[in-house]
């Protein structure tokens, strides 16, 4: 993490692009359609130096894309299966980040 703005701030504006840019639509439920987005949060209890992430995934194609700009070394967009495949792996790889076992 490279504490140059918010996650949360980040993923607001991306919201909005994806919506008025790219016509997808919001959901809050697990991502079913093509041309759906949501806004994913973790927190993790036992580490203060960085205790949450929130970031953005969308559906296109029958696949899941996770799209990130706030974390520095994960930055760009990448391609899975599922949403439980996504959030597996991001939860992996925020404790890894941060020293968490």
């Amino acid at each position: 993490m490279y504490e140059c703005g918010t996650c949360w701030d980040y993923v607001e504006y991306e919201a909005k692009i994806f919506e008025e840019q790219f016509h997808f639509n919001f959901t809050i439920d697990h991502l079913e359609k093509d041309k759906e987005f949501s806004l994913y949060y973790m927190q993790i209890d036992d580490n203060k130096k960085c205790p949450t992430h929130t970031w953005l995934a969308y559906r296109d194609n029958g696949k899941i894309y996770l799209f990130e700009s706030s974390w520095k070394s994960q930055m760009g967009i990448t391609k899975y299966n599922t949403e439980e495949e996504m959030v597996n792996d991001y939860i992996k790889k925020h404790r890894k980040a941060c020293n968490n076992k």
